[in-house]
């Protein structure tokens, strides 16, 4: 039988760079891999298929727009159904993934007129929209089902779907797929740890693993050793969008007295309103670049002195439980790093001493750490290269192991 895994996700190679490294994984265990994702009908898209064609698999990729008018309008009233019927049917896995996601019913719409019984070593899902169609079409796709556990979906407060009912589906989806998982994985203790205490069941049927979100070492490039100062203290922050509630405000803030000294720059796409609120008065002392490729921004970090990670713990639970991607990118660049004081990026600091300082969330608390990186600037340079070596231990070339040994026995091989 050939060696053929399935991977599911509502949203893209270019959004989840987690999904790219276990491809990449799948790929030189000599799994043929097919993947379905979505277009979303942004700059994503060209570097989705990019990627694609890249890691040499197939992909199918379903528009979440009006692109295919007919999909949308049928998913677009099913969903507006099933959020209607949901409190009178609270346990009812269909109108709890329809009315959760719409993204769920177009991958079900796909997968109804497009598949055919295959069969594959793994068939893997990424977030909970994708549990539905795996759940209702597993006897069409034959394999070991496993499941990434990234985030702590029910956690993650939302605006576009019923957020007051949206906690409640998203543990009935997790709790179905969990009963039928050879293993589950996590990126993070914390999250982890949620999960066990919300799914108490969740180890007794699935293999538990912490795989964290740290990338290749081969992604970065060696820091050159300067003690010479530099004009300003350059600082880095980066994601997929440059948006507000993303503790941009507070960190803005907190540099404009300290301008002088210190220099940002943004790498994501601008949100208008927020470029003309927060932005564009303050081009000063604040750059943005557009997104780039993950490996190009990975060795891009190497010219700045401090990454910053700053989640905003009161948005929802998950920010608290999850790990950026951002704190392991900076520590694997050897960049000293200010983190908000989540749970878990404290978790990570105390685990990794040394690598940078832990902030509260006000502009006030983000100026007082400035004003120590300030005074520490020359001691911070001095020890970027101590900290990317001590950042290898972080690579993804280690944690990837966890995956591989659990891939390579599978039942179907």
């Amino acid at each position: 039988m050939n060696k053929r895994v399935l991977f599911l996700t509502t949203a893209n190679l270019s959004m989840k760079p987690r999904l790219v490294k276990e491809i990449q994984l799948a790929r030189s265990m000599g799994f043929d891999v097919d993947l379905i994702a979505f277009k979303i009908n942004n700059w994503t898209d060209n570097n989705h298929d990019l990627l694609a064609h890249q890691l040499k698999i197939n992909h199918t990729t379903i528009y979440a727009t009006r692109h295919n008018f007919l999909i949308w309008l049928i998913s677009s009233v099913c969903h507006l159904i099933a959020q209607k019927l949901w409190p009178f049917f609270k346990s009812n896995l269909l109108l709890s993934a329809f009315a959760s996601n719409k993204r769920t019913i177009m991958m079900w719409l796909y997968l109804l007129f497009h598949s055919s019984y295959k069969s594959y070593s793994w068939i893997i899902g990424r977030n909970t929209a994708t549990i539905y169609p795996i759940l209702f079409f597993k006897k069409r796709f034959i394999g070991s089902i496993g499941f990434d556990v990234e985030d702590y979906h029910p956690g993650e407060r939302v605006s576009w779907c019923q957020p007051e009912n949206e906690e409640s589906r998203r543990k009935l989806l997790l709790s179905k797929i969990f009963h039928y998982c050879k293993y589950v994985s996590f990126a993070g203790e914390p999250i982890m740890t949620e999960a066990k205490k919300t799914f108490p069941y969740i180890g007794k049927s699935s293999q538990l693993i912490n795989v964290p979100n740290s990338f290749s070492s081969l992604e970065f490039n060696h820091p050159e050793n300067k003690t010479a100062l530099k004009n300003k203290i350059e600082l880095v922050w980066f994601s997929v969008d440059i948006s507000a509630n993303r503790g941009l405000e507070q960190l803005i803030e907190a540099i404009k007295p300290l301008s002088q000294y210190f220099h940002l720059t943004l790498y994501g796409t601008r949100i208008p309103s927020f470029y003309e609120q927060w932005i564009k008065p303050n081009q000063s002392f604040i750059n943005i670049k557009q997104p780039v490729s993950q490996i190009q921004l990975h060795k891009e970090l190497a010219n700045y002195d401090v990454g910053l990670a700053l989640e905003i713990a009161a948005t929802d639970l998950n920010k608290q439980l999850a790990i950026s991607n951002k704190l392991y990118a900076y520590a694997q660049a050897g960049l000293f790093i200010v983190a908000t004081n989540t749970l878990a990026q404290q978790q990570f600091m105390e685990v990794n001493p040394g690598v940078g300082l832990i902030c509260g969330q006000t502009a006030n608390d983000m100026q007082n750490t400035l004003e120590k990186i300030r005074l520490k600037e020359i001691e911070i340079r001095n020890s970027k290269i101590k900290r990317f070596e001590k950042g290898k231990k972080l690579a993804w070339d280690k944690e990837a192991n966890k995956l591989k040994d659990i891939w390579s026995k599978s039942s179907l091989l």
